[in-house]
């Protein structure tokens, strides 16, 4: 993958959980806005998006056996 030579799963993880925070902040003030169903898939939808750089990121920090005890 691109992001494994230039180092950045962080922000592939960050950033679509970022806009899952806002779209979610947002939902506080669905009288004002009136696109709660909007937003809810919105934000499910960057749940999933940042699974595959998540799970990436043991064995960026664990020994080989921690990073396969972490997908049990």
């Amino acid at each position: 993958m691109a992001f494994d030579k230039t180092g950045e799963r962080r922000w592939h993880t960050v950033i679509p959980l970022g806009c899952v925070g806002i779209s979610y902040l947002l939902l506080i003030r669905e009288r004002i806005f009136p696109a709660g169903h909007d937003l809810t898939a919105m934000g499910g939808g960057f749940v999933f998006v940042y699974y595959p750089a998540f799970w990436s990121m043991p064995t960026m920090i664990l020994s080989e056996s921690a990073a396969a005890a972490t997908f049990v």
